[in-house]
């Protein structure tokens, strides 16, 4: 690629990111003003699980493998 397309394509990325945190901050703000809860207990739960889980997952694949391959980890973690 040349480097006008990288430098477009770097631009696009960062117009894109900000403007998503234009909406979620949007959304928040707007929210709050009705009077929502930003999180209430299923909530906070439930990302307590998600981040517990993708934690392990990740310590999983990111600790020494003894020599095993990543690949047969994966197949193995998937097929069990």
């Amino acid at each position: 690629m040349s480097d006008f397309t990288w430098i477009l394509t770097s631009w696009g990325i960062v117009v894109a990111i900000v403007i998503i945190g234009v909406m979620v901050v949007w959304r928040i703000l707007e929210d709050r003003k009705s009077g929502f809860p930003a999180q209430d207990e299923r909530t906070k739960k439930i990302t307590g699980k998600a981040a517990m889980y993708a934690f392990s997952i990740g310590n999983y694949f990111m600790s020494p493998n003894d020599g095993e391959h990543l690949q047969s980890r994966i197949s193995r973690f998937i097929s069990s």
